[in-house]
């Protein structure tokens, strides 16, 4: 197996894996879960250029720094794509059992049934972009990641 694509797939299984508590948001306190999603969040901006280190380490020697980015890059493809996928099925839980809509009423108690509706079309709407946006990210900053170990260590 390539070494991107185990990087990725190791990736797409640990950012899938830490998307999990953020299905917690719409079943704990506000609070305990603001904070499960900030820890989460931290150790995706240690995940996204991680990918593209492993797919650098895992490439063939010796390295260059092209193709420690491009490893990465692929790796960072796989890997959030992955963890989009897996992101877009969890997130449809909330939005489609109206928990999504008894987490806003907790913020904006007064809100009427349409404008928690209205809230809930645009959530769905927004959640494919993101996630495309997600993955854009992952690609950029796994191939950073791949560049700057494979110009780090050629061997």
């Amino acid at each position: 197996m390539k070494g991107w694509l185990k990087a990725g797939l190791l990736g797409g299984i640990t950012g899938s894996v830490l998307t999990v508590p953020a299905l917690l948001l719409f079943y704990l306190p506000v609070n305990a879960g603001l904070i499960i999603n900030t820890c989460a969040g931290a150790l995706f901006l240690l995940l996204y250029p991680g990918v593209g280190v492993l797919a650098a380490y895992w490439s063939t020697i010796p390295r260059t720094p092209k193709q420690g980015a491009i490893d990465g890059a692929l790796a960072g493809f796989v890997a959030f794509g992955l963890d989009s996928l897996a992101t877009l099925v969890l997130m449809l839980i909330p939005l489609l059992t109206g928990r999504y809509q008894q987490y806003l009423l907790q913020f904006v108690p007064w809100a009427s049934s349409d404008a928690l509706e209205i809230a809930t079309i645009s959530s769905m709407i927004m959640l494919p972009i993101s996630l495309c946006m997600n993955v854009l990210v992952g690609i950029l900053f796994s191939s950073l990641g791949g560049l700057v170990f494979a110009s780090v260590r050629k061997e």
